[in-house]
């Protein structure tokens, strides 16, 4: 370095070291030298100021562990995890992030929110396109937050589509000053598929119980609380709604000539954990006999405990009638025989 400011290549020049105190310890110095020329164009003396950086070594360092741990955390991470500034130019964001946007590797991702028109087609969860004032990151930078919007988006090269859960929030200063936006997206198409199949499957079953006018019902083991369809309610007489499902009041319901058979059957399932498969008539006020016939099996959770029964109601008057007519041709047949 002297040699370059003789030959007036540079006019001065700097250096940081790190110098052990007589103390033994550490210290961060900038040390600069300047060179001072004589009016005739000669060197004269040297210059030099020493500068303790040891306090804005030691922020630097912080700044970079606390970088380090970020991007490690981020790097953990499956949701696309990404914070922009102000600008919104991506300053940092994860491997799920390119996963997440359809790209490759995080090499191929644009880096500012500017480019995404030109890749992306963002769509609110109804389907409408929306301007990129309305995105996620815009929104964070005007100081909106979210938990779980729902966007669709649609890569415009590929055509690929998905469905994104986005959270955001801005990032502010301590006055409250925005200065940035920090996005996490996960990637719900799955779920929303799933979340579909089961509705139309429900739907399926409502349809289904209604045609064979079937109730269900549920019984959690631990709790002892009852949960009725309205189906059940009129089956049992009752009008939905109007008392709470439990043991004591099914049992009223029941005619009472029946009832010790059916508190035993249900006692005895409880006991076993076998499948509960009851008859009995209804205690009808009216007189008008009616037979009902429920089916319950035991549900376990992933552990292998028992938690409830799960089962339905028929209404089978008329099959007991049925039988009761084919009983009676039998044994007046039989009659005859004789």
């Amino acid at each position: 370095q002297l040699e370059r400011m003789l030959t007036h290549e540079i006019d001065q020049y700097s250096i940081e070291k790190r110098y052990i105190r007589k103390d033994g310890s550490l210290v961060w110095i900038n040390l600069t030298v300047a060179l001072v020329w004589t009016p005739q164009g000669k060197p004269d003396y040297f210059v030099s100021a020493i500068e303790d950086i040891d306090a804005k070594k030691q922020a630097q360092e912080e700044m970079l562990s606390t970088k380090r741990k970020l991007q490690a955390a981020l790097a953990s991470m499956t949701d696309a995890i990404y914070i922009s500034d102000l600008d919104g130019r991506f300053i940092e964001f994860n491997d799920a992030f390119a996963t997440f946007h359809k790209f490759s590797n995080k090499d191929e991702c644009a880096v500012t929110l500017a480019e995404y028109p030109k890749i992306l087609e963002v769509c609110s969860a109804e389907g409408d396109p929306l301007p990129v004032d309305e995105w996620a990151v815009s929104r964070a930078l005007r100081g909106e937050t979210a938990t779980n919007a729902e966007f669709r988006l649609r890569r415009k090269d590929t055509g690929e589509a998905w469905i994104g859960s986005f959270s955001f929030a801005p990032i502010r200063t301590a006055e409250g000053v925005v200065v940035g936006s920090v996005v996490a997206g996960r990637d719900i198409t799955e779920q929303k598929r799933a979340e579909a199949a089961l509705r139309e499957n429900e739907a399926r079953l409502r349809m289904a119980l209604e045609a064979a006018k079937a109730g269900t019902w549920e019984w959690d083991l631990a709790t002892h609380q009852n949960i009725w369809s309205d189906e059940v309610f009129r089956l049992y007489g009752l009008l939905p709604g109007c008392c709470e499902p439990s043991f004591d009041n099914w049992l009223k319901t029941i005619h009472p000539d029946d009832r010790e058979m059916v508190a035993a059957a249900a006692t005895t399932a409880e006991r076993t954990l076998g499948d509960l498969n009851i008859e009995w008539r209804v205690n009808d006020p009216s007189g008008t006999e009616r037979w009902l016939m429920s089916r319950g099996k035991p549900d376990f959770d992933r552990s292998g405990s028992p938690v409830r029964y799960l089962g339905i109601v028929l209404d089978i008057t008329e099959r007991k009638r049925v039988e009761a007519e084919l009983e009676h041709h039998r044994n007046h047949l039989e009659q005859l025989v004789a």
